[in-house]
């Protein structure tokens, strides 16, 4: 069973993308052939050879736009996220076209003479310019028609009272607005669990009453958050609710099989899962590094006055040094040292040893009060970064001093080393950084390591920037 007016609201987003497509195919041709963006060599070709185009690109956009998951619904909260779909779809898509033209060539008659017709790469071009922000900026629109124009919220319950099913609440209620949803309250694993005082919302009975909750209540959703030891009321539910509503799981994180992305591996005819692995290997893995070195390089360049100006203030307050190395835990646990400018008084931890950072702490220097709020201090591990020791993005790097009480107390904790710390990460951008609860930290980073792909790293370094000149809470 599906929301009401689902299908509506995808067949406005399929045909948003296709006048998307329409606008930028005229776009191209005028910038091509009347601006002549690029000199033309021959006249202006006849605008019905290209209409055949047009009929090309009605059914690949929206294929490709399908299986990149641009039609799924509801749609991503980050406009970045819905920015980077677009531009990864339109990528592909625009490859299937420009494939399709070598081969598609029509027949035409020219003084008498038949030859066979091609198009023009530089149209190609700019249509692929072009209907990457038309599309976006329609998206946009449409999104907010649909609001406007439909207030109804879809009614959205939770199976489950555990720590997890509160989480998962908080979120939701966060997001209701945007994700155009009324959580209503929580169907609860038994009897003896209605009586939970700490959830947000009232529970509005037991697994075994859910269908009737549904039906009399008008829930369209659900999202199943029970704990390990209620799996097996899983089946049981989907059997009531399949045919009733949506039916959503909320996996644990802590499960093996979620953590990891397992590969089956074969030891002489004999299955092995792999359970050690992650998506950051082989070709992905040069992917990343490619992407590494081009951003550093760029952003040393752009940066460097400030890297000067620092400098400068660093040593006319308190002298050398200007950096600031410490020994951090890497990739599969080797030890690097990484670079900050230094924002404390020398000698900080000569009598207090190694510590966090804490709210107006007396060790630090009036340019260090200045630059760490701001995260300037962090600018120099670009450097590591070049040197191969970290990433853009990653898990931060943690003292090994650190680390050896961290991975006895949370058992999940060193699985983070698998990947190459970063200078800024997930569980930074959403506001874990600093002196913040380790385990929500771990949570996110394991959800990055499973997750990876280039564009969670781009949306991740876009959210960085976007924080680069806001003072941070946790950063002291």
């Amino acid at each position: 069973m599906q929301h009401e007016g689902y299908k509506v609201r995808i067949s406005l987003l399929v045909i948003s993308d296709l006048v998307a497509a329409i606008l930028a195919f005229v776009a191209a041709w005028y910038m091509r052939f009347h601006l002549e963006i690029i000199p033309l060599k021959h006249a202006i070709p006849n605008f019905s050879y290209y209409l055949h185009l047009l009929g090309f690109i009605s059914i690949i956009w929206p294929v490709v736009f399908y299986f990149h998951n641009l039609y799924s619904l509801p749609r991503p909260t980050y406009k970045i996220d819905e920015f980077i779909g677009i531009f990864s779809a339109t990528t592909v898509a625009t490859i299937v076209l420009s494939g399709i033209i070598l081969w598609y060539r029509p027949k035409i008659i020219t003084m008498g003479v038949e030859e066979y017709f091609s198009y023009s790469r530089a149209f190609i071009m700019l249509f692929f310019l072009s209907i990457i922000p038309l599309a976006f900026i329609n998206r946009i629109i449409t999104t907010k028609a649909l609001k406007l124009l439909n207030n109804k919220t879809q009614k959205v319950a939770i199976i489950g009272t555990s720590k997890r099913a509160r989480t998962l609440a908080n979120k939701l209620l966060e997001l209701q607005d945007k994700l155009g949803i009324e959580l209503v309250g929580f169907i609860a694993e038994a009897p003896k669990f209605q009586k939970n005082r700490k959830l947000p919302l009232p529970v509005l009975g037991t697994i075994k009453d859910s269908k009737k909750i549904v039906k009399d209540l008008g829930i369209k959703e659900v999202y199943i958050a029970l704990p390990p030891r209620h799996y097996e009321k899983l089946e049981q539910t989907l059997d009531m609710l399949a045919a009733e509503c949506i039916v959503k799981e909320l996996p644990n994180i802590f499960q093996i099989h979620t953590i990891f992305s397992a590969t089956i591996e074969e030891l002489d005819g004999m299955p092995i899962i792999n359970l050690s692995t992650t998506p950051l290997y082989g070709w992905r893995s040069l992917v990343k590094r490619t992407l590494d070195i081009v951003v550093s390089l760029i952003a040393l360049m752009i940066f460097s006055p400030i890297f000067l100006a620092i400098a400068i203030a660093i040593f006319l307050e308190d002298g050398f040094p200007i950096f600031y190395t410490q020994e951090r835990t890497s990739l599969d646990g080797r030890s690097f040292k990484i670079i900050k400018f230094r924002t404390m008084r020398k000698d900080a931890e000569k009598i207090t040893g190694p510590v966090w950072a804490v709210p107006n702490d007396k060790r630090r220097t009036k340019v260090g009060q200045l630059i760490r709020p701001l995260s300037l201090d962090e600018l120099p591990q670009l450097f590591n970064v070049l040197k191969g020791e970290m990433s853009l993005v990653g898990p931060r790097p943690e003292r090994p001093v650190f680390v050896e009480q961290f991975k006895y107390k949370y058992p999940t904790y060193a699985f983070r080393h698998r990947v190459k710390p970063g200078i800024t990460g997930w569980a930074q951008v959403n506001g874990y950084r600093g002196n913040t609860s380790i385990k929500k930290r771990i949570e996110y980073d394991l959800y990055y390591i499973e997750h990876w792909s280039l564009g969670l790293d781009i949306k991740i370094l876009w959210l960085t920037l976007k924080l680069l000149l806001k003072p941070q809470p946790n950063a002291y």
